[in-house]
């Protein structure tokens, strides 16, 4: 058996190339391929790679996919009717929670972000923020690490991340310091997020906040992503990328 890389694609699109690929082998050996932290044979029937890779069947994995759009669909449907009455509700419980200055474009923004691809969520998340930086039955480092935790138990993703930062700067008493605690997780070292590195093939290494996927240019790219040292992180191979621990990363990185 010999295994061979393939650089991205769907489960049909790989097995595709890695059949190609075995036909085109003078050696006749099979060939194996990681996918997903799984991997893949030229030998593998449809279901034998589906179920490898989903736990489901080709047929079942389709159903569930087709069933899965038609749930998605219809509660964006439904969600989208109601942004009028939600865009009042959030720009009037803005008042007296956001700074001031801002509600003029607070009231702007909201039925954008409400049609976006997370419906709103940044919108409580910077409210909820918010409350708690004008509580002043606590001091101002307790307010931080409140807010601080409200913000990593939403569980973000790098782009939503990003996104509330930004909106937490602009809008939040004190914004800009809550911002940097959570961009560089200032008050959990520990802290389990999933952050990835990778490194391309002519060595630049990059940090991303989000999954990265190879691109067409033969190198790893996400929306939110930073350089690095090259010389940070010399078990990331070129063409590689690798998952650590958000603390992990900033011990290093710092």
């Amino acid at each position: 058996m010999k295994e061979v890389t393939l650089y991205g694609g769907t489960i049909d699109s790989c097995l595709k190339d890695l059949r190609e690929m075995a036909a085109a082998d003078e050696s006749g050996e099979v060939l194996k391929a990681v996918f997903n932290d799984k991997y893949l044979l030229s030998t593998d029937s449809d279901d034998d790679a589906y179920l490898r890779i989903t736990g489901k069947t080709k047929a079942e994995n389709d159903e569930y996919l087709r069933k899965w759009k038609e749930d998605y669909e219809a509660k964006w449907k439904a969600h989208k009717a109601r942004i009028p009455e939600l865009t009042e509700h959030y720009r009037k419980v803005a008042r007296g929670v956001i700074i001031e200055s801002e509600l003029e474009y607070w009231d702007k923004i909201v039925p954008i972000r409400l049609g976006d691809l997370y419906r709103g969520m940044e919108l409580d998340q910077v409210l909820d923020c918010a409350r708690v930086m004008r509580d002043e039955t606590l001091s101002r480092i307790e307010r931080l690490r409140k807010a601080y935790k409200i913000f990593n138990d939403a569980g973000h993703s790098g782009m939503s991340a990003g996104l509330t930062m930004v909106m937490l700067r602009r809008f939040c008493p004190d914004g800009n310091e809550l911002a940097d605690d959570c961009n560089e997780f200032r008050y959990d070292p520990g802290h389990k997020t999933k952050l990835y590195v990778s490194r391309d093939g002519d060595g630049k290494l990059l940090l991303h906040f989000a999954y990265p996927h190879w691109g067409d240019n033969h190198d790893f790219r996400s929306p939110n992503q930073v350089e690095l040292n090259p010389l940070l992180f010399p078990e990331v191979k070129p063409g590689s990328r690798v998952e650590y621990i958000a603390g992990k990363v900033f011990d290093t990185i710092r």
